[in-house]
């Protein structure tokens, strides 16, 4: 079964990257309107996402519409080499390549506790079963 599961993400990871760079904003922008159509986002005040992988969906273009909404937006960063941390983006953030490759933001950590306030988590995920189990 693991085996099964290794070679169905190699091989959605390779369809990934075989898309065309043009696709990705296309998919960007229509994974910002579905998720902006969801009635928890539009009442969520704080909200845990993540930054995505060259070869994942951005959610830029979600996180700058949230921001602009007032909503604050949290994010995961890698410290001490795979530890987590949590950093709230703001707008004109700079941000610097993090251990995984990931444009990471430069502001304050927040320590674990900062999803203790979170109304929602977005979370990355290769491909979906018609169960709704996850798949990296």
């Amino acid at each position: 079964m693991e085996t099964d599961k290794a070679a169905l993400r190699a091989q959605l990871r390779a369809a990934r990257a075989r898309r065309p760079a043009h696709d990705h904003a296309a998919v960007a922008d229509a994974v910002r309107d579905h998720l902006l159509a969801l009635p928890v986002l539009g009442s969520a005040r704080r909200v845990a996402t993540y930054l995505a992988l060259p070869t994942e969906p951005s959610l830029a273009p979600l996180h700058e519409v949230l921001l602009g909404r007032g909503t604050e937006v949290v994010v995961p960063v890698v410290v001490d080499g795979e530890s987590l941390d949590w950093v709230a983006l703001t707008p004109g953030d700079t941000f610097t390549a993090g251990r995984l490759g990931i444009l990471e933001p430069s502001g304050p950590r927040l320590g674990p506790g900062a999803l203790a306030g979170v109304d929602l988590v977005l979370a990355p995920a290769l491909a979906v079963d018609h169960a709704g189990h996850r798949l990296g």
